[in-house]
């Protein structure tokens, strides 16, 4: 049978085809020669050492970064690429392992208030492919295959970081506590800074507090109810008018008291006073001083000395009540036998005082855990001296008549409280 040049053309292309197939396969199982080179073999470098300060101390979690600089293959620019990273251990010791062993790297390290520092590490073996290393994955000219294995590790030793110094211009940072806050069970308002209460006492400062009422008689209401009073966190016999409002620094709105307060606080809840007591480190005190248009004076001040665990608190207040009061009625009787005007005026003067004494000491036995014993000592004296003057006309027929009296009241109410705590 006569071959045609179309069938002779056919068998050189499958000829052709399985002898590149078969001197490809050939080539994928020769074994790499003495000057050959594998790549995934060569990811088996590390490098190691510690970071230490000023004082050779290990400096714990610091960032280290390995970066190297390879050519962007869009842009065909330089771009530095991110090889490993780690964060230092307690003792400022790090590892970076499974790193290219060719090339040449920037070994970066950071750590807050410390300068930033970055160094140049290589292993002495070449550059990857287009920055020294030869096309087909052999090593370049010169280097030695069997050295390769002693400088896959790498020890940096000792790297230091420097404190970094700034100089900043004098700051001034002014904050103001918000009046309300919430917390979990309760809503706390802040009285100390009410310009209304100051000279007053908790009548007047709670009279500003939302959800509460408190009626002409100091009477204390919450959600129609009357609440059950505490001071500092404990039960108390003090009424409002007991307490000096200079004295208070916020109140405790409970509306829903939890397991720990005495379940006979009532269906409206619990209202805390909490007094004024600082806690700051050092000598610190204040003294307050004011007086009205009626001539009362009120001062008080505080001090506080707190050194390590122990605070010692000391506060004492004492303000003048003093008040006038006039009022005029005239009432005309319609009906009746003898038909009656009657006119009456009457005046009144509300004069007292009211002083308290409070000290103590706190214990700071740690961040959670506080004992205190604390002290205090009230005594108050208020009067209300009131004029009624009453004048009667009966109209007569035969001629009007009048009687008239005057009425004199005096009173005066005292009251002592003293008293002691362990909490």
């Amino acid at each position: 049978m006569k071959k045609t040049p179309y069938l002779r053309l056919i068998l050189v292309l499958v000829m052709l085809m399985q002898q590149l197939y078969t001197g490809q396969y050939l080539f994928s199982q020769v074994t790499p020669g003495p000057g050959a080179v594998n790549r995934e073999a060569m990811n088996t470098g590390r490098f190691y050492g510690r970071v230490v300060d000023e004082n050779g101390k290990g400096v714990a979690y610091a960032a280290v970064s390995l970066f190297r600089t390879e050519i962007d293959s869009i842009s065909k620019t330089p771009t530095e690429v991110l090889i490993s990273g780690q964060i230092t251990d307690d003792h400022g010791d790090f590892s970076l392992e499974k790193l290219p062993t060719m090339g040449e790297f920037d070994l970066k390290i950071s750590f807050l208030g410390y300068a930033e520092i970055s160094q140049k590490v290589s292993f002495g073996i070449g550059r990857p492919n287009g920055q020294g290393q030869r096309p087909n994955g052999g090593a370049r000219p010169g280097a030695d295959p069997s050295r390769m294995a002693d400088k896959v590790d790498v020890d940096l030793g000792n790297i230091n970081l420097m404190q970094e110094a700034s100089n900043l211009e004098q700051i001034t940072v002014t904050g103001e506590a918000t009046n309300v806050q919430l917390a979990l069970d309760r809503k706390i308002y802040r009285v100390d800074k009410d310009a209304n209460a100051a000279g007053g006492t908790a009548v007047e400062a709670l009279k500003n507090v939302p959800s509460l009422a408190v009626d002409l008689d100091g009477n204390l209401s919450l959600r129609n109810a009357s609440p059950q009073l505490f001071v500092d966190g404990r039960p108390t016999t003090l009424s409002l008018d007991q307490i000096s409002a200079d004295a208070i620094e916020t109140v405790e709105v409970i509306t829903n008291p939890s397991a720990k307060f005495d379940a006979s606080g009532g269906q409206a809840g619990i209202v805390n006073i909490v007094l004024k007591k600082e806690r700051r480190i050092g000598y610190n005190g204040n003294v307050r001083t004011g007086f009205d248009s009626q001539g009362s004076k009120n001062i008080s001040g505080d001090i506080n000395l707190r050194e390590g665990e122990v605070n010692t608190f000391i506060s004492g207040n004492y303000s003048q009540r003093r008040g006038k009061s006039y009022n005029t009625t005239d009432r005309q009787n319609l009906f009746g036998s003898p038909l009656t005007n009657i006119h009456q005026e009457g005046s009144g003067n509300q004069e007292g005082f009211f002083a308290n004494i409070r000290g103590g000491i706190d214990w700071f036995m740690d961040n959670r855990n506080t004992v205190t014993v604390q002290g205090s000592y009230m005594r108050g004296q208020f009067g209300r001296p009131e004029i009624l003057n009453v004048r009667t006309d009966s109209l007569y027929s035969t001629g009007n008549a009048f009687s008239e009296y005057i009425r004199n009241t005096d009173g005066e109410r005292n009251f002592r409280n003293s008293g002691a705590s362990f909490i």
